[in-house]
C-alpha cells in the first residue's frame, strides 16, 4: 500500500525569519513520531482491529525454524533487532504482524554546501505490509485521518493516496498446498516448514476470490540475496532444484 504526503508552509530566509515561524522540516519530523509510540506499535486507531493472532502450530512452525539472533545481526551489519514491536519475538514480527514503514523523507536544501533556508515544504513516503483480513483502503483512510488529526498547528498536511493490494493469507491445509510440500521434499529431501512472508503481488488475492480456487506461491529464493538491493542474486542450486520442484508438482496433481 502506497500513498504520499507534503507539508506545506512557505520557503524563507532563515537569518530573517528563523525561530519565528515553522519549519516544514520539523513539523514533519514532528507529525512522523505520531505513527508509532515508544514500544513500536503503530499508533494509529483502529490500525490492529482486524488482525489475527498466529496459531500455535504456525508459532510452533517458526520455532522450528530455528533463529540466531547474533548471526543475522552480524549479516546486517547491525548492533540491535529494535524494530517493531517489542512484544514480539523478531520471527513472528517479521513474518505475521502488520507494519507502517518511512520509505523516503525530504525537505529544504538538499546536495553538497548549505543554503540557509526555511523550507517551504517536506515530504514523506509511507509504505504498510498488512497481514490477512486487514482492508488496505479501511487502512489508508485511517491513517490520512491520523495525519490530518495529528498535524502541528499552523501547517497544511496534504496526503495522496496511491496503489493497494490485498493482503492474502495460504490455506496451509489445502489439499494443492500439501501437494506443493510433497514435492519439495521430494526434490530437497526435508518437509518444508510453513511459515509467513510479505511481498506485494495483489494478483494473488485477487485470483483466490475471483476463481474461488486456492493459489500455490513456490518460491526458491534465499534470505541473503539483496532483494530490491544492489548485487540482487539467484543461487544457482535452487535454480536447478526449482524447475525439479515444479516438475514434481505438476506430476502430483
Amino acid at each position: 500500500m502506497l500513498y504520499s504526503y507534503t507539508i506545506r508552509c512557505t520557503d524563507l530566509h532563515s537569518g530573517m525569519f528563523c525561530g519565528g515561524v515553522q519549519n516544514a522540516n520539523h513539523l514533519l519530523v514532528q507529525l512522523l513520531s505520531t505513527l508509532h509510540d515508544a514500544n513500536g506499535k503503530v499508533n494509529v486507531d483502529q490500525f490492529y482491529d482486524d488482525v489475527l493472532e498466529l496459531t500455535e502450530f504456525e508459532k510452533e512452525q517458526i520455532k522450528a525454524l530455528g533463529f540466531d539472533e547474533e548471526k543475522l545481526k552480524k549479516s546486517l551489519g547491525l548492533t540491535e533487532l529494535t524494530g517493531g514491536e517489542t512484544n514480539y519475538p523478531y520471527p513472528e514480527k517479521i513474518s505475521s504482524r502488520p507494519t507502517l514503514e518511512l520509505n523516503g523523507i525530504w525537505g529544504g536544501f538538499q546536495g553538497e554546501g548549505t543554503k540557509t533556508v526555511i523550507p517551504n515544504e517536506a515530504h514523506a513516503k509511507i509504505t504498510c505490509r498488512l497481514v490477512n483480513n486487514q482492508n488496505p483502503e479501511k487502512i489508508q483512510g485511517l491513517i490520512k485521518k491520523h495525519l490530518e488529526e495529528q498535524a502541528p498547528k499552523g501547517c497544511t498536511v496534504k496526503v495522496t493516496l496511491q496503489d493497494t493490494g490485498n493482503p492474502f493469507l495460504t490455506p496451509i491445509d489445502d489439499p494443492m498446498i500439501q501437494k506443493a510440500a510433497a514435492a519439495y521434499e521430494q526434490v530437497y529431501g526435508k518437509a518444508p516448514v510453513y511459515k509467513r512472508e510479505g511481498g506485494s503481488i495483489p494478483i494473488v488475492s485477487d485470483f483466490s476470490h475471483t476463481l474461488n480456487s486456492p493459489v500455490v506461491l513456490m518460491g526458491f529464493g534465499l534470505p541473503d540475496e539483496n532483494l530490491h538491493a544492489p548485487n540482487e542474486h539467484f543461487n544457482l542450486e535452487n535454480f536447478d532444484k526449482g524447475i525439479l520442484t515444479i516438475c514434481s508438482f505438476l506430476e502430483l496433481i
